[in-house]
């Protein structure tokens, strides 16, 4: 007998990436955030203490995160993705720092009080207060279950 395949419609994988879609709020550089990191970790400056994890952050809108479209794979095993572009530079605050050596970057998303998506930021450099960076567009894909 065959195993059954498994598989998510469409429509389910874009369901989560519209909520993201609809309700980030801010992308925060970060650094050295874990999975164990709380929204008050990725909000606050690294420069307060107390655990803060944020570098710098930018406003965004739906407007910045594209709508769920089709990423790779074949048919029906075909991920679902969604582009995030930053709406402008972000300036590192004053008394923030990040060692490029020792310190991982990540790219937080937030909306209200919960954490929404992160990713890595490469390569990993130092950072010092009042650094502009560019942040290049970056995808988020839901994949199919296995």
């Amino acid at each position: 007998m065959a195993a059954t395949v498994k598989h998510l419609n469409s429509a389910v994988l874009d369901g989560g990436l519209t909520y993201l879609r609809s309700n980030a709020l801010s992308l925060h550089v970060v650094r050295n955030y874990v999975l164990a990191s709380t929204y008050s970790n990725v909000t606050s400056p690294v420069s307060g203490g107390a655990g803060g994890l944020s570098l710098g952050s930018v406003s965004c809108t739906s407007s910045n995160i594209s709508a769920p479209a089709t990423g790779t794979g074949t048919s029906p095993a075909v991920t679902r993705l969604v582009t995030v572009t930053p709406p402008s530079t972000i300036t590192v605050a004053a008394g923030n720092t990040a060692n490029g050596t020792t310190d991982e970057l990540g790219l937080v998303l937030v909306s209200g009080s919960i954490i929404l998506a992160s990713t890595d930021l490469t390569p990993d450099s130092a950072i010092a207060a009042g650094n502009i960076l560019s942040i290049a567009p970056f995808t988020i894909t839901f994949n199919q279950p296995t």
